[in-house]
């Protein structure tokens, strides 16, 4: 990856489950297997929510300013 802002949309895109449209897009997503990536992203959230409420909340207060 030459770019890492570019990762970065990539793994953004998986979370929120936006569709990969561009074929080089599809190819750096299946290459660098982000849906492995995204799945452990959501496994910690889930986590987090479950046994730590208040750390989640501030978490998402942070995200949502």
């Amino acid at each position: 990856m030459g770019n890492k802002y570019s990762y970065y949309n990539l793994v953004e895109k998986g979370v929120i489950e936006l569709q990969v449209e561009e074929e080089e897009e599809k190819k750096l997503f299946e290459q660098l297997q982000v849906s492995v990536i995204v799945k452990e992203i959501k496994g910690l959230a889930m986590c987090l929510s479950r046994f730590k409420p208040t750390d989640w909340n501030k978490f998402l207060d942070v995200v949502i300013k």
